[in-house]
């Protein structure tokens, strides 16, 4: 699997930490810097054109930027161009990640499928702190991939692991197939998306095994007033659609990033 260039992950990561504070990006001026620092990928080096792996790798981070200016249709097609062009196991990751952010759950789930287990498990043991296959996992109700088994991964991300394995769990106990748990998932990111936002974090999930309980938040920078709205649409549209899911065993809504430090 080829280590991904430098000014690709570095241009993933600042763009991660407009991410993290869950504020849409508006200024101009800073936008325009990024497009440009996007644009050299695509222009080449040392006068040479720039490679199909660099042009994906261009329509990929430009995908990253476009969740964050809430232009959700070009973080799809963008994506779909970037996969047309190579498979590359980092890139794939990264747009996965991206339409996670975006709410588009299933999305993101068929775009991980297309990465073997042996370049997840690849991918989870880089020195890439941004990279973390558990979370991708865990975001996408993607609960039964061999890669869990590796221990290698299990070794580093023992935690999030176990917490995985809980999940599926819980979900089979329930009688909630892993694609009916990531519709719902996919129902709020629908929510989530008409208010011109996005994931300000990893989804947070609590677990009681012994109670057979699990709770799916996703985190939001928005007001408590905003929040709470959000939280009532999403529950009326779930259980209108599912009337048959145990809302007081399994539970899907938003809450605030800050809440959670």
């Amino acid at each position: 699997m080829p280590a991904p260039q430098l000014d690709t992950a570095s241009l993933f990561y600042d763009l991660n930490r407009f991410r993290i504070e869950g504020r849409l990006l508006t200024d101009q001026s800073v936008i325009s810097k990024y497009e440009r620092s996007i644009e050299a990928i695509k222009a080449g080096k040392n006068c040479q054109p720039a490679s199909s792996q660099e042009v994906a790798s261009y329509y990929v981070i430009l995908a990253s930027l476009r969740c964050l200016t809430a232009d959700f249709g070009q973080v799809v097609t963008l994506g779909e161009k970037a996969l047309n062009m190579t498979q590359d196991p980092y890139l794939v990751y990264n747009q996965s990640v991206t339409l996670s952010i975006s709410g588009y759950f299933s999305k993101a789930r068929a775009t991980l499928d297309k990465v073997s287990e042996y370049d997840l498990a690849s991918l989870s043991l880089t020195e890439d702190d941004g990279v973390r296959i558990t979370s991708i996992l865990q975001d996408t109700i993607s609960l039964d991939r061999d890669v869990l088994s590796d221990d290698r991964v299990r070794d580093r991300f023992s935690y999030d692991v176990d917490r995985i394995l809980e999940m599926r769990e819980i979900l089979s106990d329930l009688g909630i197939s892993d694609s009916q748990a990531l519709s719902m998932l996919d129902i709020a990111g629908d929510v989530l998306r008409s208010r011109n936002t996005f994931l300000a974090h990893d989804l947070y999930i609590h677990t009681n095994s012994i109670e057979r309980y699990l709770s799916i938040s996703l985190p939001v920078s928005l007001s408590a007033s905003e929040i709470a709205e959000m939280e009532w649409e999403c529950i009326g549209k779930v259980m209108e659609q599912y009337p048959e899911v145990p809302y007081s065993s399994f539970n899907i809504g938003f809450t605030s990033a800050n809440a959670h430090g």
